[in-house]
C-alpha cells in the first residue's frame, strides 16, 4: 500500500512541538491529522481512518498512556508510538525505563525519549506502516 492510503495521527499538547514531527512527514505523501490532547485524539480515532498514532506521555484531559490503553480497548491493530520529554513524573531515565518495560505498555510499538533522531521516528513509522 502507498503513503498515500496511510494516515497518522500525532498527538502532543505543544503546538510547536507537534508541527515539528508534523514537518519530518510533509514530503512523504501520508495524510497528517493532529490532536492537542489525548481526548481529541481518540475523538478522531473513532471518526476517521487512522493507521498509526505518535503521542506524548505528558499532556492535560487525557495523557498518553490513557490514550495507549483505549487504544488497545477499542483498536488493538492501531499502531501506537509513545514520546516523552520527561518531566515531572518521567524525572530521570530509570523511570522512562520502568514506562517503557510496563506491562500495559506491552503491545505499543515504541517509547522514544525526547528529543530523539528524528530519522529514528521516520523509520518506525515507515518501518510499522510496511513502507
Amino acid at each position: 500500500m502507498s503513503a498515500k492510503n496511510k494516515t497518522i495521527l500525532v498527538v502532543d499538547d505543544d503546538e510547536d512541538l507537534r508541527e515539528g514531527i508534523v514537518s519530518l512527514f510533509e514530503d512523504e505523501e501520508l495524510n497528517i491529522e493532529q490532536a492537542g490532547n489525548g481526548e481529541e485524539a481518540y475523538s478522531k480515532i473513532l471518526s476517521k481512518s487512522i493507521d498509526l498514532v505518535i503521542t506524548d506521555v505528558l499532556m492535560p484531559v487525557m495523557d498518553g498512556i490513557q490514550l495507549a490503553l483505549k487504544i488497545r480497548e477499542s483498536n488493538p491493530g492501531l499502531y501506537v508510538i509513545l514520546i516523552s520529554g520527561g518531566g515531572r513524573q518521567l524525572e530521570d531515565h530509570s523511570q522512562f525505563d520502568a514506562l517503557c518495560d510496563d506491562e500495559f505498555l506491552i503491545d505499543t510499538e515504541c517509547v522514544m525519549k525526547k528529543p530523539f533522531p528524528p530519522q529514528k521516528l521516520i523509520d518506525t513509522v515507515f518501518n510499522l506502516l510496511d513502507l
